[in-house]
């Protein structure tokens, strides 16, 4: 199984790992089958979140370290996201205006360190709000996100009041929501109501971290490929020259084409619907994507769009190689919706003799 046979690795050490390694420790045991099932693709398309919601779906909650943590990689979240796409954002020739400039320096010096169980510091409270608020920073990511500004400041915007107050901690949502850069490789097992134990492995997707992934490929059952797909309008934060959408897309071929993968079953999970349905009505896909016939903000029409650009990508290479193309619409946020994917990808594709639901209710 190569680099794959350890239980848990990959995650650096440190305070804010996503998926602390206490809580991942396997449940295999020796008169149980295993499916392995490869989380794939780029850096946030959304895998690490299905690999949250598992846990939720498998009715594993979080320890009070986890949430601590999370509540900590939260603030992280919102202050150096802030900060950092506001930064970049100064390179596409947009900034900030003028009477929230002294609010800027305020907040690039803000105090990161946030110690066990210390509320976030109220002073920052109302200048990342009116930050956030600023006319030229919603009017970059909304049109374009040239700047890479994370797409869940918009989420956690929207619940500042209760972030900042003394007593707030995460729920489940909340998680969700928080993102830290995946790297190597994390494998949990989740026990299903079959015989079965689902081997779930997640590897990093920025470009450094994807040569990893044939070295997984080893007995995997299937793989499941997200993509971001409210990432037509952004560039790579890794490569501010590269549209995600087109980077997942060669990155899609490339899986397809792995000679490594010739016998395991690829699912396209088509992520983020739900920030895709948003999107669309301001940021028009023929300005991303010239081809695109379809009417302007008809999120229906924008998602068969790039399900077929997938499709038709894998089509002659699928043929020869006598597979299915497999597609589904997630929301990883949304537990019953990863709940009801699952269900179906079980069902029809890793399991299709099997008549008992092998996701817990």
């Amino acid at each position: 199984m190569g680099a794959c046979t350890s239980k848990i690795t990959g995650r650096p050490a440190g305070k804010y790992n996503e998926m602390p390694a206490q809580s991942e420790k396997s449940t295999k045991s020796t008169d149980r089958l295993p499916v392995k099932i490869l989380l794939l693709g780029a850096s946030g398309s959304g895998k690490t979140t299905i690999f949250k919601q598992m846990r939720l779906v498998h009715h594993m909650p979080f320890s009070r370290q986890e949430i601590e943590s999370y509540r900590q990689l939260i603030y992280l979240n919102v202050t150096d996201g802030l900060q950092s796409g506001i930064s970049r954002m100064n390179t596409t020739g947009f900034f900030v205006s003028e009477e929230n400039r002294e609010l800027l320096r305020v907040v690039e010096n803000c105090d990161r360190d946030l110690k066990d169980d210390q509320p976030f510091p109220s002073e920052y409270h109302h200048f990342i709000e009116w930050l956030w608020r600023d006319p030229n920073v919603q009017a970059v990511y909304r049109n374009g996100n040239e700047a890479g500004i994370p797409e869940n400041l918009s989420y956690y915007s929207q619940n500042l009041d209760r972030l900042f107050d003394p007593h707030f901690q995460p729920n489940n949502q909340d998680i969700l929501h928080a993102h830290v850069l995946s790297t190597g490789i994390t494998e949990t097992t989740f026990p299903l109501q079959t015989r079965h134990d689902l081997v779930l492995v997640d590897v990093g997707g920025s470009k450094s971290e994807r040569r990893k992934w044939r070295y997984c490929a080893e007995g995997a059952s299937a793989v499941l490929f997200v993509v971001n797909l409210a990432g037509y309008n952004q560039f790579m934060r890794e490569d501010e020259d590269t549209n995600q959408m087109e980077d997942a897309l060669a990155l899609w071929e490339k899986t397809c084409r792995d000679p490594s993968l010739a016998n395991t079953v690829l699912i396209l999970l088509l992520n983020k619907c739900d920030l895709f349905e948003e999107k669309i009505a301001y940021a028009d896909i023929k300005n991303f994507f010239p081809d695109y016939k379809g009417p302007s903000g008809d999120p229906e029409a924008g998602r068969k769009y790039f399900r077929n650009k997938f499709r038709d990508i894998s089509r002659e290479i699928f043929a020869a190689q006598k597979r299915n193309f497999h597609c589904h619409y997630t929301t990883a946020t949304n537990t019953m919706n990863i709940r009801l994917v699952m269900a179906s990808v079980q069902g029809t594709t890793i399991f299709p003799s099997t008549t008992v639901t092998c996701f817990r209710s």
